[in-house]
């Protein structure tokens, strides 16, 4: 009896040894994998800084230069940023109906150029020098839109791109118009 008890005890042993395995094998497996889902988060947000601080410049670079001058800028927006957008203070956040805004291209009228990320309550602003009127861009309203379609059905990630417009139409004002557009042809903006 005692060699039968014995036999159980190692028995037992072997199994809970298998379950803490399991165990820890899972718990390693979720922070490796939550590990790597930030570290994409975070270059895509390093990525939409950077488009976002280029058309920054350019938007400058047109305020500085005469009344009918024009440049052109495609941005592809990744799903954590929220807007981009003009308001008219540096700690302004954008409409609560943003997504529909920008879904309808809707416009608006400011001098601070501005980025706001899901994640975060407060967005990140710079002047520009000049009033803007400017087509709200970032992530559309959850209605299915055809760049959302296409994303899926490939299996990216969506990201939603817009070709923009900027024009300088007056001494002191640009007007930015920014086109929605699907694959690589940019579409034609009057």
């Amino acid at each position: 009896m005692h060699e039968k008890m014995k036999g159980l005890t190692k028995g037992m042993a072997a199994w809970i040894l298998i379950v803490i395995s399991v165990a820890l094998g899972l718990i390693v497996l979720v922070f490796g994998t939550t590990f790597l889902l930030r570290q994409a988060e975070v270059g895509q947000k390093q990525v939409i800084l950077e488009q976002y601080s280029d058309l920054g410049r350019k938007m400058k670079l047109t305020c500085e230069g005469g009344i009918g001058q024009t440049l052109y800028f495609a941005i592809a927006i990744p799903q954590n940023t929220r807007a981009i957008y003009v308001a008219n203070m540096s700690d302004e956040t954008p409409p609560d109906k943003v997504s529909e805004y920008i879904t309808k291209t809707r416009s608006r009228v400011g001098n601070y150029f501005c980025l706001q990320f899901f994640d975060e309550n407060i967005p990140r602003c710079d002047m520009t020098g000049c009033d803007m009127n400017f087509t709200y861009i970032g992530t559309p309203s959850l209605q299915s839109t055809l760049q959302n379609l296409v994303s899926v059905l490939s299996g990216n990630p969506p990201i939603s791109k817009f070709y923009l417009k900027i024009n300088k139409t007056d001494y002191k004002m640009l007007y930015t118009v920014a086109v929605p557009y699907v694959g690589d042809t940019l579409p034609a903006i009057s």
